[in-house]
């Protein structure tokens, strides 16, 4: 499983605590061999080498702003597992939204595509996607 990180805003103060160590610890649990990548740390080819040697993809990002890197995936085939907390977070865009902005991580998905989750339901929504991996259909549909 390919763990894609781009948690960039309050990462050392809670993320790592509450969200990331918590996914690595599921997959590490459920003895799957993962890889995670950070966002802006890794070649385009990298990604796309270990796009081509996964089984699904970890998404997690606070919000996204095009979704290239999930989209990518699931061209492949990959199904996504996506942290969808919306909330937007980040203080540039934050200062410029009128009203009550509710970002998605994922704004081109759907449950063909994979399936989401949030802070309060990590384990159980992940058992529930690894699952259902054989079912999703990514590239056809989403």
């Amino acid at each position: 499983m390919l763990f894609y990180n781009k948690v960039r805003w309050h990462r050392k103060t809670a993320r790592e605590t509450d969200l990331i160590q918590p996914l690595r610890d599921i997959l590490s649990a459920r003895g799957l061999s993962w890889q995670e990548l950070d966002y802006g740390h890794h070649t385009p080819a990298q990604y796309r080498d270990l796009v081509s040697r996964s089984r699904a993809l970890l998404f997690c990002t606070e919000h996204e702003t095009q979704g290239l890197a999930y989209q990518e995936a699931m061209s492949a085939n990959l199904p996504v597992f996506a942290w969808d907390q919306g909330e937007l977070v980040d203080p540039s865009q934050r200062a410029l939204a009128q009203g009550n902005v509710r970002p998605s991580a994922v704004p081109y998905f759907d449950e063909r595509c994979g399936l989401r989750f949030q802070i309060e339901n990590i384990e159980e929504q992940f058992d529930r996607f690894w699952t259902a991996l054989p079912n999703y259909r990514p590239a056809t549909t989403c």
